[in-house]
C-alpha cells in the first residue's frame, strides 16, 4: 500500500483530509470537513474504524462523531455530547467502546458510553478532579488505558489519576501515581509495565514501573531533559514539552524507541525549528537520549506514526508557517528524512492515519 489518507484537527472550524502518496512523495489537501470551532483533537474508534471522534476545545466543550468515507473525507457530525466542562484538549476511544475526554481548563472529564456501533453517544460519567499540587488547580490533559483503568495525567496536580470502574462500569478516581513537584505531567505512554511520562512545565521525560493500585508512587527510573543542549542555553527560549509516542517494535525497527516533541514558546526561535527527541527505552525502564531531530516546525503539539511498520511520522506546529510534514524513519528508527510538506494550512494539532 502506497497511498494513505491523513485526517488532521486544529484550532480551526474544520477537520482536514489529506492524501499522502509515499511513492510520488506528495501530500495533497483533499477537503476541509466542517466540524465546529477548535476541533483540536481527533481519534479513530477502536470498535468501528469507520467512525472518527473529535472534541471542540471551547468553554462548553463538545465531543462529536463522524463517519469516515472511503475517499478519506468525513460526513457531517452524526452525534454530539457534552465533554462536561471547559476546554477538552484530548479525546480517547477505548476498545470497550467508551469515549473519554478531559477538560484541561475546567478540571473535569467525561467518560461516555457509545451506541450504534460507536456512532452515537449514550450515558456519561462526569468526573471532577481535586485541585492539588503546586498550582492549586487541576488540569487533566489526556486519557490512556491500563487494563480496565483509565490513566489521566494532571498537569496542574503533578499526578496521574487512576480512574477505576465499579461493577456497573461507572468510573471514579481510585488512586493516583504522584509525579515530581512542579513538573506538569501532560501526556504519557505505556510499554509493558513501564509508564513513560512527558512533563510540560519542566520539559522532562520520566520512566517508572506502574505501581499496584493503592500505591501512589513507585520511584523514578529515569528523569531526563528533552531540550537540546544548544537550545537550552539560548537566551529568550522557553520550552514546554507536548507529545510522547512509543510505536510498537517491529521487524524493521526492532528497538523500543520513545519520541517526544519539544515546543519553544519563547521569544527567540531557532531557524531549524523545534526538535523531536528520540530516546531508547531499555527493558529495565531506563531511558537514554540518542538523537534530537529538528523538524522545521514551531511548537509541535501533536504528531502520529502511520504506514507500513509505522515508517512515517506526520506532524505540524501550532505557530509559524511550517505546514504539515510527513517524515520517514530511517536507520534504526532514530533518524528521519522529510518526505513531503504541505503548507495549505500552516498549523494543525492532531492526526489520524487512514488506509486508502
Amino acid at each position: 500500500m502506497v497511498k494513505f489518507n491523513i485526517l488532521a484537527g486544529g484550532n480551526i472550524a474544520f477537520i482536514v483530509s489529506y492524501l499522502f502518496d509515499s511513492v510520488d512523495k506528495t501530500l495533497t489537501l483533499i477537503r476541509k470537513n466542517p466540524s465546529g470551532q477548535n476541533t483540536s483533537w481527533i481519534e479513530r474508534s477502536v470498535i468501528n474504524p469507520s467512525i472518527l471522534y473529535a472534541v471542540n476545545e471551547v468553554e462548553a466543550g463538545v465531543i462529536q462523531s463522524f463517519t469516515i468515507f472511503n475517499n478519506g473525507t468525513l460526513s457531517d457530525a452524526i452525534a454530539s455530547t457534552s465533554s462536561g466542562g471547559n476546554g477538552p484538549a484530548h479525546v480517547f476511544a477505548s476498545p470497550c467502546g467508551e469515549v473519554a475526554s478531559m477538560n484541561y481548563a475546567g478540571g473535569t472529564g467525561a467518560i461516555v458510553n457509545t451506541t450504534n456501533n460507536g456512532s452515537d453517544f449514550g450515558g456519561s460519567t462526569f468526573i471532577t478532579f481535586p485541585p492539588i499540587g503546586s498550582s492549586g488547580l487541576a488540569h487533566p490533559h489526556e486519557t490512556l488505558q491500563l487494563g480496565n483503568e483509565f490513566l489521566v495525567p494532571d498537569l496542574g496536580g503533578d499526578t496521574i489519576w487512576r480512574l477505576v470502574p465499579n461493577a456497573d462500569g461507572i468510573f471514579s478516581i481510585g488512586g493516583e501515581i504522584k509525579q515530581p513537584t512542579g513538573s506538569g505531567p501532560r501526556h504519557a505512554a505505556i510499554h509493558r509495565d513501564i509508564l513513560v511520562t512527558l512533563h510540560e512545565l519542566s520539559s522532562t521525560i520520566t520512566s517508572q514501573r506502574i505501581p499496584p493500585l493503592g500505591q501512589n508512587s513507585s520511584g523514578l527510573i529515569s528523569n531526563l531533559s528533552i531540550v537540546p543542549l544548544d537550545q537550552a542555553a539560548m537566551a529568550g527560549a522557553s520550552f514546554a514539552a507536548a507529545e510522547v509516542l512509543i510505536p510498537s517494535p517491529n521487524l524493521v525497527f526492532n528497538s523500543t524507541l520513545v519520541y517526544a516533541s519539544n515546543r519553544n514558546t519563547g521569544t527567540i526561535i531557532d531557524t531549524r525549528g523545534d526538535s523531536i527527541a528520540v530516546l531508547c527505552l531499555s527493558p529495565d525502564g531506563t531511558l537514554q537520549m540518542i538523537n534530537q531531530f529538528f523538524t522545521g516546525l514551531n511548537q509541535v503539539r501533536g504528531m502520529q506514526f502511520g504506514g507500513p511498520d509505522n515508517r512515517y511520522l506526520v506532524a505540524s506546529g501550532v505557530v509559524g508557517d511550517g505546514g504539515v510534514v510527513v517524515f520517514e524513519r530511517v536507520g534504526k528508527g532514530d533518524q528521519f528524512v522529510e518526505v513531503s510538506r504541505n503548507r495549505d494550512i500552516p498549523n494543525l494539532t492532531s492526526f489520524v492515519w487512514v488506509c486508502v
